[in-house]
């Protein structure tokens, strides 16, 4: 009997026990597969909160369609017919400017005469495939990326709302190519962004894909914690919740994880699916290199904040997705998403959800303050900002001091790093949303992949490929 430790359960945690005891099974090999988790429940920060007839998100709204591996698993989870689509609202999005919340469209040719950018600037969006593209090759941020191809007004007014609503984070400390490695890659290719899209959609239109009706934001109807939990009431992996893994140290072919209070738990492979800086402290005493790559992911605090609206003023909140807030406003909230418009049914009868964000990498400060104290400041500012006289009825507010991780410039050359060393560590692997991909629908891929992974390593470890074989599986 081999044994298999996931420490973490979170979306990619669980999707890693599931995928691997299901693939054990299929291969005919005897693999204990356990799952580990702090809290008193599954679902790290996709959790979802029902409260009366209030259901509200503590992290991630939905997952895009155009990322297919949620849908499978719902699918081999049994709850593919729960699926829901984000609603004609999601089409209408905003952004806030001297407080005032101005529609973006969606249309190309609408943006630019729009008012949003200055004449310029918009000559400069048009003049982006006469850009010659970079020979340097090095790591730039979003910003410095986009300033260079589109030009700073459209940096400074689109992108870096949009990181901040994304990331919580700073576009101009963020690698472009770690956090959407799309662009630079057409820019590469075809020597142009807009050229790269335009071939991309006719080798889709030539190919039929293109005809394939596209899948934006998409949930589940009970909502996105419902996958972590069919997967857990379905799986055929143990689950231990309250349990706080507090050392990880290596054995003779095999892992020690030592929970709080001194007990120890036997495993063959450990995948550790747990934020960066929880893994580094778990690996700190025997592999203090590793761990102080991963301390280098920054993880800023975020609060979300529902507040549910009757009456009145749920008749005076716009049909729309939500707003995007620049730092050249004088909120302190970074946006605000309008829940029940997007996905219906979350609210009592003609109620309306919607929810504010605060902190990331501007607001670090935010981190020490009660969250009774957040929930005031972001009642008043949405008010302000929606036109809202009243009180909401329903507030729910949840503070992450350490929410998502920052892919700052030098991600990639950290993640080559934690690659080299991991390889070196036969048996360990790393999930979670630290290093590959931070949305629900990438973290969920990426337990995906290494639950495959390391049940294709047991396999060829047990026909005699030998510690060697083990490092050369584990090597991206």
């Amino acid at each position: 009997m081999k044994r298999m430790v996931v420490v973490g359960g979170g979306i990619s945690g669980v999707a890693a026990a599931w995928t691997a005891s299901n693939a054990a099974e299929e291969k005919g090999l005897e693999v204990e597969v356990t799952l580990v988790e702090k809290d008193e429940s599954i679902g790290g920060k996709a959790k979802t909160v029902f409260d009366s007839e209030w259901m509200v998100e503590t992290g991630p709204l939905g997952f895009l369609g155009s990322e297919p591996t949620v849908e499978e698993l719902a699918t081999a989870a049994g709850i593919s017919d729960t699926l829901t689509d984000a609603s004609s609202a999601a089409a209408h999005r905003f952004i806030a400017r001297n407080g005032v919340m101005k529609e973006v469209p969606t249309n190309p040719l609408k943006f630019l005469f729009s008012g949003h950018l200055s004449p310029f600037s918009t000559l400069r969006i048009l003049g982006e495939p006469l850009v010659s593209a970079t020979s340097e090759g090095g790591e730039e941020s979003i910003w410095e990326f986009c300033a260079r191809r589109f030009g700073k007004g459209v940096a400074d007014r689109l992108v870096h709302p949009m990181v901040l609503g994304v990331f919580a984070g700073d576009a101009s400390q963020i690698s472009m190519k770690a956090a959407f490695p799309m662009l630079p890659e057409l820019e590469a290719e075809h020597g142009s962004v807009i050229k790269g899209l335009i071939a991309k959609a006719q080798a889709a239109k030539k190919s039929g894909d293109g005809a394939k009706p596209k899948r934006g934001l998409r949930t589940f109807s009970g909502g996105i914690q419902s996958l972590a939990d069919a997967m857990i009431k379905s799986g055929k992996f143990a689950v231990r919740t309250s349990s706080c893994v507090e050392k990880i140290e290596p054995r003779v072919n095999g892992w020690w994880v030592v929970l709080k209070g001194g007990q120890a738990m036997k495993a063959d492979s450990v995948v550790m699916a747990s934020e960066a800086f929880a893994t580094a402290d778990a690996l700190a005493t025997d592999m203090p290199d590793l761990a102080t790559t991963l301390r280098e992911i920054p993880y800023p605090p975020v609060a979300v904040i529902g507040l549910g609206y009757t009456g009145d003023d749920a008749k005076r909140i716009k049909e729309g997705f939500g707003v995007l807030i620049p730092r050249t406003d004088r909120f302190r909230i970074l946006g605000v998403t309008w829940d029940s418009k997007v996905f219906p049914g979350r609210t009592p009868k003609e109620g309306v959800l919607v929810r504010a964000m605060m902190g990331g990498t501007y607001d670090p400060m935010l981190g020490e303050m009660d969250e009774g104290e957040i929930a005031q400041i972001a009642q008043k500012e949405v008010g302000e900002l929606m036109g809202l006289g009243g009180s909401p009825s329903f507030v729910h507010t949840k503070l992450w001091s350490n929410a998502i991780p920052q892919y700052d410039l030098g991600h990639i050359a950290r993640v080559a790093k934690v690659e080299k060393l991991i390889a070196e560590a036969p048996g360990l692997w790393i999930a979670g949303n630290s290093l590959y991909g931070s949305s629900f629908g990438k973290a969920a891929a990426r337990g995906v992949r290494v639950g495959n992974e390391v049940i294709d390593w047991m396999e060829k470890r047990g026909a005699g490929s030998g510690e060697q074989g083990a490092v050369q599986q584990k090597a991206h």
